[in-house]
């Protein structure tokens, strides 16, 4: 079975895929009120593709951990963010 590569669009994927920014943010406030880094600071995230979604909850001190089938993915987030 061929897996499905998302490599030839990571250049472009970010801005095909838009989202309400405050809509978004209060999602993250309710997720980080029930759910503090202090207690809950590990994620995993599969298929976190360019970390347009985890980035933001990186920058609130969560640690994430993610995995995905596109090298090219992942390498769009190595230029995004610092990481360890």
């Amino acid at each position: 079975m061929k897996s499905l590569s998302f490599d030839s669009m990571a250049e472009l994927y970010d801005g095909t895929r838009v989202f309400d920014k405050g809509c978004f943010d209060s999602a993250l406030d309710f997720l980080a009120e029930r759910f503090p880094a202090d207690k809950f600071g590990n994620v995993f995230y599969p298929r976190i593709g360019t970390g347009r979604i985890a980035i933001p909850p990186a920058e609130r001190g969560y640690r994430i951990t993610g995995i995905d089938i596109s090298t090219e993915m992942l390498g769009s987030i190595c230029t995004k963010v610092d990481y360890e």
